[in-house]
């Protein structure tokens, strides 16, 4: 029940997955512009509850929900819209994705 329930209704209906390190030369204190803007650029929205939320929306529907901290990415995207990450990610080198059941706490 419990964790395992809520993760069974989100990964029916959608891609869940993390990525960690991120990584592409930015100068230093530009890092949080240049992602913002390279999401904007494959038709992302900024969230305004939450700078580092992202939204991806098709006629009012989200598809896909992002949130990035630092050089890390959590998202979830519904089935047939996996191409939108893919398409923001191909601008970064990724070390790792992992999908549907992950622990992350921010260290390695």
């Amino acid at each position: 029940q419990g964790e395992d329930s809520w993760l069974k209704k989100i990964t029916d209906t959608c891609s869940l997955r993390i990525c960690r390190s991120m990584a592409r030369a930015i100068p230093d204190g530009n890092s949080v512009k240049v992602f913002r803007a390279e999401a904007m650029k494959v038709g992302f929205r900024e969230c305004r509850f939450a700078r580092s939320c992202y939204v991806y929306e098709v006629n009012g529907d989200i598809k896909v929900m992002m949130g990035a901290h630092v050089d890390d990415g959590l998202w979830a995207a519904k089935f047939g819209y996996e191409f939108v990450m893919d398409n923001l990610l191909k601008r970064y080198e990724v070390k790792a994705i992992h999908e549907k059941k992950f622990r992350f706490c921010g260290r390695e």
